[in-house]
């Protein structure tokens, strides 16, 4: 049981520290986007340049976000198998819910781009 236990504390320790990179990281390309508006509004950048930056900021977001959420299933399903946990099983997958992003395949993705 107290395998058990120090495996959970290990995946909720891992999972707390992608979470606060995420903070770090959304706050980051929050504060480049309202500095980029600040450009636009003093017509240092076209509405198409603008639009683009956007563009890319909301993408570079989206894979951050997706490679922490990555992040979080392998170190449960690490979890699991140091605890010998069913990664199936309910109980353990409300102790790891990021486990439950195991459940909706994802579309194949051109890595290289």
């Amino acid at each position: 049981m107290a395998k058990t236990s120090r495996v959970f504390q290990q995946a909720q320790d891992l999972h707390d520290d992608d979470t606060a990179l995420e903070q770090q990281l959304v706050e980051a390309l929050d504060t480049f986007r309202r500095l980029v508006w600040l450009a636009a509004d003093d017509g240092e950048i076209t509405p198409a340049e603008l639009a683009e930056i956007n563009g890319g900021i909301d993408a570079l977001r989206a894979k951050a976000l997706k490679s922490l959420d990555h992040n979080r299933v392998v170190a449960s399903l690490l979890c699991c198998e140091a605890g010998r946990l069913d990664p199936q099983a309910a109980k353990t997958r409300q102790r790891l819910p990021a486990l439950s992003l195991l459940e909706a395949p994802e579309p194949e993705e051109d890595w290289a781009a």
